[in-house]
């Protein structure tokens, strides 16, 4: 939370992407204990309606030739990992790590 608006307002600053947003207070999730700033990302990389690629694992393409990956998302395990066409990502610093 950046700053409290009003009583049932709040900004929220996201840590996955560089932007703040206007949210009512009742959709802020409280977490008990202290948190690392990896944890909070993790964390906030699961609830997001955007997945981040933490790393990109395998090559191959499909029936018509075309490429796809085997995506590692940030803060999900690997066996949640899947397979996706370059077209639906965004993070191009993956590929350049994968290459």
């Amino acid at each position: 939370i950046k700053r409290v608006v009003s009583t049932s307002i709040v900004e929220i600053e996201h840590l996955n992407r560089d932007y703040r947003e206007k949210l009512p207070a009742s959709r802020v999730k409280k977490v008990k204990g202290d948190m690392t700033l990896y944890e909070a990302k993790k964390l906030a990389a699961r609830d997001d309606e955007e997945f981040l690629v933490e790393e990109i694992l395998k090559y191959q393409t499909d029936e018509e030739g075309d490429p796809k990956f085997l995506v590692k998302w940030f803060g999900w395990p690997t066996e949640d990992s899947s397979w996706e066409y370059p077209d639906t990502l965004k993070d191009l610093e993956a590929f350049k790590v994968f290459l």
